[in-house]
């Protein structure tokens, strides 16, 4: 097998970020760059003999890095059918407007004296219900920001609040992220969202305190006035049933630790979504829902699809090695290779889900054979991606920027406070997975 060497890699991983920052849609991004990074690596081998006695020519290599950017996208085709099975669900929350519904009634139970706790929450809870981060914050960025106009906060506090407690409802979510890293380690959901529980509640926490320390800074969220709002009242459900969605497919979910019984999310988020729809009295709108939510999932599963093709580059090159032996030579222990790849990953890409991907294909082998559990794996590589998974070369900067009307300068204030939210819980779940217990 022909070995990806380590300047290929680093080249197609800069060239990525370049494309990127270059407003090259993601997807071409990564495949340029995965395309480039092969053929960079494995240009020593041109003149050499294969197997058979035969000199490798320039096309046998150009075909060898489409075959293995091909080999690297078939295996994220379990996670991609699992996306658009929580869509269906995420296009049910989003189109009947049970999200803006569960966040009314949240911000309304902890009361405007307590607004910065109430959005941490509320966007932690949603995000963890299984509507995509960056879709959670665009869905709340209008409600928070009028509580906070009320409240008198500033921007920085209110965007710090959103970002940093969906982040921390990620790492306990039935996210895209999520499914990618049951599949690759072989865990439940349920199992995966437990043990990133203690570190979510330590991210919401310390996205609390920030957000405090900021909403005197920077510009003050202004109420604009809006003159439709009593057009739509009447289409929106009650809390009851649009909530009745997220707890259906969380139950099943639990099913497994607690009874025993495994339902695959790819069956428990697509019932959840029909259970709400039923009571919210919106069937006959089903085709709108299913439609929104294959366009909102669509993105992410052509962008996994793409990310497969640089785990494929990845998978077959000198970097595994490398980390595996560069924590060998310095007396570090194996399972920092999982909090670590997280971080790398997830840095490279600007995207947790990309990044858990990565990892999870690249590393998981290495992690398992090494002795560290499935449960520690996922649960240090998870929070390790939330570290460094929002910088500029990504398009969660942009979305969040964009929610809550934040410039490019302002937005990159908030990107060391996001550092440290994730960094504590990569902290504690390494603390907890990999020093205290071995799962």
């Amino acid at each position: 097998m022909l070995i990806v060497n380590i300047w290929g890699v680093l080249l197609g991983l800069g060239l990525i970020v370049w494309l990127i920052l270059k407003k090259i849609p993601p997807v071409y991004a990564m495949m340029f760059g995965s395309f480039f990074a092969g053929v960079i690596g494995l240009m020593p081998y041109v003149g050499q003999s294969n197997l058979d006695g035969e000199a490798i020519t320039f096309f046998d290599l150009l075909n060898e890095v489409v075959g293995l950017m091909i080999d690297g996208g078939k295996s994220v085709t379990s996670v991609i059918l699992r996306i658009f099975g929580a869509g269906i669900l995420a296009g049910i929350l989003i189109g009947t407007r049970a999200t803006d519904v569960i966040a009314n009634k949240i911000i309304t139970i902890f009361g405007e004296k307590k607004a910065l706790l109430a959005i941490v929450v509320t966007t932690a809870l949603l995000t963890m219900s299984g509507v995509f981060i960056g879709v959670a914050i665009v869905t709340l960025a209008p409600i928070a920001l009028a509580v906070a106009a009320r409240t008198k906060l500033s921007l920085l506090s209110v965007s710090m609040a959103l970002v940093g407690g969906g982040k921390a409802g990620n790492v306990i979510s039935v996210s895209p992220n999520s499914i990618a890293l049951m599949d690759r380690f072989g865990v439940s959901l349920s199992q995966l969202m437990m043990v990133g529980l203690i570190p979510a509640l330590l991210g919401m926490g310390l996205t609390l305190l920030f957000a405090h320390l900021l909403k005197k800074r920077g510009k003050m969220v202004i109420l604009e006035e809006k003159s439709d709002n009593a057009t739509h009242h009447g289409a929106y459900p009650s809390f009851g049933s649009a909530i009745s969605g997220p707890i259906t497919a969380i139950i099943l979910l639990v099913l497994r630790p607690i009874v025993g019984i495994s339902i695959d999310p790819m069956i428990a988020l697509p019932i959840g979504g029909l259970v709400g729809l039923f009571f919210m009295k919106k069937m006959a709108n089903i085709q709108q829902y299913l439609a929104l939510g294959l366009e909102r999932m669509s993105g992410i599963a052509l962008l996994l699809l793409s990310t497969g093709t640089l785990a494929g580059i990845l998978g077959a090159s000198e970097l595994s090695s490398l980390l595996k032996d560069g924590l060998s030579h310095a007396g570090l222990p194996l399972f920092l290779l999982a909090p670590i790849s997280g971080i790398l990953m997830a840095f490279a890409a600007s995207s947790t889900v990309v990044g858990v991907t990565l990892a999870g294909d690249i590393f998981a082998e290495i992690l398992l054979a090494g002795g560290v559990g499935a449960l520690s794996s996922v649960a240090m590589i998870h929070t390790g991606a939330v570290v460094l998974d929002s910088m500029p070369h990504g398009s969660f900067f942009y979305i969040t920027a964009d929610a809550t009307k934040l410039t490019f300068a302002e937005r990159l204030k908030l990107v060391p406070y996001e550092f440290m939210v994730g960094l504590s819980m990569v902290i504690v779940s390494t603390i907890l997975f990999g020093v205290m217990m071995n799962i």
